[in-house]
């Protein structure tokens, strides 16, 4: 849930500084929408409790964070031969060359999504740390050209495999 409460005050603090607007969250959990308007207009603050849904371009949101239209998220690239750690930044990785792309604990990131495709014919191999396990293997290979992974993080020792 704290990671969502962080994407959704990004989202938020880019909207609002577009629109002239301060973001903070409070230490209780609850993030604040501040708007300050010069004397003599006076200072305007609103709530959204941290169980809120919250709606980008939509005005009645059904979920935790609803977007109406398109998300980005970073791509990229993970040269071999070699290892490449995988982030918080990362979202797609595509490997060339061969490299070991090597996905943090589980235990520390649960939600993170990773998409991993080898772009070209030399194998790549997406590894875990510790005792963390992708769908039961410590590793998967993307063997082929245009072998694509894509897992999520349980929280809980486990990346699972979601295509």
């Amino acid at each position: 849930m704290k990671r969502y409460k962080v994407v959704i005050f990004l989202l938020l603090e880019a909207f609002f500084l577009i629109c002239h607007y301060n973001i903070f969250a409070d230490p209780i959990d609850t993030l604040i929408l501040e708007s300050y308007y010069p004397p003599p207009n006076g200072y305007y603050a609103g709530n959204i409790a941290a169980s809120a849904n919250v709606g980008i371009g939509i005005t009645a949101p059904n979920s935790s964070l609803q977007v109406n239209g398109s998300v980005a998220t970073s791509v990229t690239s993970a040269m071999g031969p070699g290892n490449y750690n995988a982030t918080a930044q990362d979202g797609v990785i595509l490997a060339s060359g061969g490299p070991t792309i090597n996905l943090p604990d589980s235990t520390l990131c649960k939600g993170r999504m990773y998409s991993i495709k080898n772009i070209d014919v030399y194998l790549v191999t997406v590894s875990t740390s510790g005792s963390d396990r992708i769908d039961g293997f410590a590793y998967k290979e993307l063997a082929a050209q245009y072998d694509k992974l894509q897992v999520v993080s349980d929280g809980a020792g486990d990346w699972m495999v979601v295509d």
